[in-house]
């Protein structure tokens, strides 16, 4: 099962998304590289599966995945600093600060876009935050 390829529409259908939901995690899965997208020749169709490195990571216990999972995200440059940030200030900066960290990150990114990241940026920060602590 794990080295099945699908469609956005069976993706949608297994995981009872919508069809925005389905965009979303796909692209989050394949900036973190956990999914390669590619074009079926016989079909045409886009298809996704998971990279050779997620399918290993799969594998692993639940804690080890989540740790993994949280390393993945820290590697990107964005999420990092947000992270570094809200280490030093002891919380989560907000959404204008993480708009300035995208857009200090990714020069090509016009501020519309960093607006509509920045929310995806401070969710995961929350979720990693709640993943490491105490319970």
């Amino acid at each position: 099962m794990l080295n099945k390829e699908l469609t956005k529409e069976e993706i949608t259908a297994n995981y009872q998304f919508n069809q925005r939901q389905t965009n979303y995690y796909t692209d989050a899965a394949r900036y973190l590289g956990f999914v390669d997208k590619y074009k079926d020749i016989n079909t045409k169709e886009i298809n996704f599966k998971l990279s050779d490195e997620s399918t290993d990571f799969l594998k692993k216990r639940h804690k080890i995945k989540i740790l993994y999972f949280i390393r993945k995200i820290l590697q990107c440059q964005v999420f990092y600093k947000t992270f570094e940030s809200t280490l030093s200030n002891g919380e989560i900066p907000d959404k204008n600060e993480i708009i300035k960290i995208i857009l200090s990150c990714n020069s090509k990114l016009n501020h519309k876009t960093a607006d509509r990241r920045s929310s995806t940026v401070r969710r995961w920060i929350a979720w990693i935050l709640s993943m490491i602590s105490d319970e």
